[in-house]
């Protein structure tokens, strides 16, 4: 499998994050495979994005599938067509894939191989701020569990849709919007958790 040069993969790294950051809280609903996929593709093209999560594709099962112009696409939904998320892998970025976990229709990891470190997403979409607290804790429990078992020298990137608001002067500073939420405390704290580490 190709590893990425030391320059291109920061390269790559910056832009994937930038433009993540755009798209990544992209609810991807409806967006099963009636065209919506190739629209998300022609905007990674056009962007120079190499890699993309999505939230929310209210997808059915788990796997993967390589489209028509050889970008791999890996999903994990559930039973019903409600929740999920997926990744879509760029056709040179995905001969350096080395390998995914599905856990759930709620979080996924996918393991990037690159140099001097391999790098490893994991793609989340939190329960709303609506959802009741035992379902909040199982999530963030999950969530624990998996990042504490992943390989300690990855660069590891934890993105999504954390239906989550931070408040002002947060961890992020002048970006952060409103009132902290429930879902926004238990973000600061989890980040805060793996920061001190």
């Amino acid at each position: 499998m190709a590893a990425w040069s030391h320059m291109h993969y920061l390269q790559q790294f910056f832009l994937f994050m930038a433009h993540l950051l755009l798209f990544c809280h992209m609810e991807c609903a409806h967006h099963a495979y009636d065209g919506k996929i190739e629209i998300l593709q022609g905007e990674m093209k056009r962007l120079g994005v190499s890699g993309l999560g999505i939230c929310e594709t209210r997808w059915t099962g788990v796997g993967e599938f390589v489209t028509d112009e050889g970008n791999t696409v890996i999903y994990s939904g559930g039973s019903e067509d409600k929740y999920g998320v997926a990744m879509i892998l760029g056709r040179h970025l995905s001969k350096s894939l080395l390998g995914y976990n599905l856990i759930n229709e709620k979080i996924m990891t996918v393991q990037i191989a690159a140099s001097p470190y391999n790098l490893t997403i994991v793609q989340v979409y939190a329960p709303t701020n609506a959802a009741t607290d035992s379902a909040k804790d199982a999530f963030y429990e999950q969530l624990e569990q998996v990042t504490s078992q992943l390989p300690e020298r990855d660069i590891v990137i934890i993105s999504g849709d954390w239906n989550a608001k931070l408040g002002l002067g947060n961890p992020i500073g002048k970006f952060a919007m409103g009132t902290m939420n429930d879902n926004g405390e238990r973000l600061r704290n989890f980040s805060l958790a793996k920061s001190a580490r």
